[in-house]
């Protein structure tokens, strides 16, 4: 038995949680938490992240520390230089107290004490699901940061799990070598794309530990159709009118081109219109991330698309009230069809069998659906105009009552699927353990 576990109930480290305010993220948590759960029955969990300040984690009862991103201070105004020599700072900061003591602080006062406490605790650490591997940044950085979390885990010999993952794209190819190097360590790799899994095989991840596990958000929890219905009442969206959903994504910063980015929002305006001329019906815009800085805060672009349409006279409502990701899935399980920007939220709208048009802004978002056979309404970014765009959203449209029946079918069964790594993280752990 491990030495930390407790009636046979480990401690778990989850690592490499962006941020609440994030709706898919945060449902990747829930449901990475509900595997775990499935597994041990009733585990501590600790969940690193890089906003580890944010009110949602004590509302769903997560113990939280610093990631090191956050120690590097990713995400605030100090430049790369200071971020990168902070990164050095604390990563052999935690090391040297490892190995000169190894021994839990009591009462740890700085944040980095908290960070070296959950990994001398951890029985075992689990990468939570996302996208936390591709290039950004002008010289990647902050690749980096997030990559020493994982090698942390290796340098504390724990055991090592990715819950469903996309991986890459990389255009440096050292990204590729650093990962390869501390995700070969590990003791299973869940990948939930296509794509993914051939840049695993092309960065040299050995086989033995790659599987295909779906996006296990496809199973998250929703609220009831009479709560969901009430919210949108109260934001004033019509019950009766067949509405199209929506999800913008921001700018970016310079984790998107830039002249992409703006073919993209005069692509959407116009598209909207021609819309709305041609079908009676209402646009419902949601946000899906409202932050946790601004260049990550749908509200923004959502809002001026909204107010631009509404002032022409366009039959569209803003649903600008923060809701959890819970509350968007079964909110937007009232939509007739949907047009999703962000990958999640068309997979909450998919995981409530309504007709779903997506916007790929990375290979992630056509990964995942052609690796369970939904990939025909996916558009990239980079090939988007509104010929095509028009012509998706009027065939989804047009035909949504027969896709929701394939839709209710096929949903089902990649919701059981996307169980399997409790099973297999369960039997591993304990085996390596006897």
């Amino acid at each position: 038995m491990p030495v930390n576990a407790k009636n046979g109930s480990p401690v778990v480290l989850i690592i490499n949680f962006h941020s609440t305010r994030n709706a898919g993220d945060l449902a990747l948590l829930l449901s990475n938490r509900q595997l775990l759960q499935e597994a041990f029955g009733n585990p501590r969990i600790i969940v690193s992240a890089n906003w580890p300040d944010e009110e949602a984690y004590a509302e769903y009862g997560f113990e939280v520390v610093p990631s090191i991103s956050t120690l590097c201070g990713v995400g605030s105004d100090q430049s790369p230089i200071i971020q990168i020599l902070r990164l050095f700072r604390y990563y052999l900061r935690i090391i040297n107290a490892k190995k000169s003591s190894g021994i839990i602080i009591n009462e740890p006062k700085a944040p980095w004490q908290k960070v070296l406490n959950a990994y001398l605790e951890a029985d075992l650490v689990v990468g939570v699901s996302g996208n936390q591997f591709h290039s950004s940044g002008k010289y990647g950085w902050p690749f980096p940061a997030t990559i020493a979390s994982v090698s942390l885990a290796n340098k504390f010999k724990k055991p090592l799990y990715i819950m469903p993952q996309s991986i890459g794209p990389f255009n440096r190819r050292w990204e590729g070598k650093l990962l390869k190097r501390e995700y070969n360590k590990g003791r299973k790799i869940y990948i939930r794309d296509s794509e993914s899994k051939i840049i695993a095989k092309d960065i040299g991840l050995r086989d033995s530990l790659i599987e295909y596990s779906p996006d296990p958000a496809f199973d998250l929890p929703s609220l009831s159709k009479e709560k969901a219905i009430n919210l949108l009442r109260v934001n004033g969206v019509s019950i009766d009118k067949p509405k199209l959903g929506v999800t913008l994504i921001s700018q970016m910063g310079r984790s998107l081109n830039k002249h992409e980015m703006n073919n993209y929002y005069k692509v959407l305006n116009n598209v909207l219109r021609q819309f709305l001329c041609k079908f009676d019906s209402q646009v419902v815009f949601f946000n899906q991330v409202t932050g946790p800085v601004q260049n990550e805060d749908d509200r923004i672009e959502t809002a001026k698309l909204c107010q631009q349409l509404k002032s022409e006279g366009f039959d569209v409502v803003h649903v600008d009230q923060e809701m959890r990701a819970y509350e968007l899935k079964a909110c937007y399980g009232q939509m007739r069809a949907f047009l999703a920007s962000r990958l999640h939220s068309g997979i909450f709208s998919l995981g409530m069998y309504v007709p779903t048009v997506f916007i790929g802004y990375l290979s992630k978002t056509r990964g995942v659906l052609y690796s369970i056979g939904l990939d025909q309404n996916v558009i990239d970014l980079t090939e988007l105009n509104e010929d095509n765009l028009m012509e998706k959203l009027g065939q989804t449209w047009k035909n949504a009552d027969e896709e929701r029946k394939i839709l209710i079918q096929k949903i089902p069964l990649i919701q059981a699927a996307s169980h399997a790594p409790a099973k297999y993280i369960k039997e591993d752990f304990f085996q390596s353990h006897a």
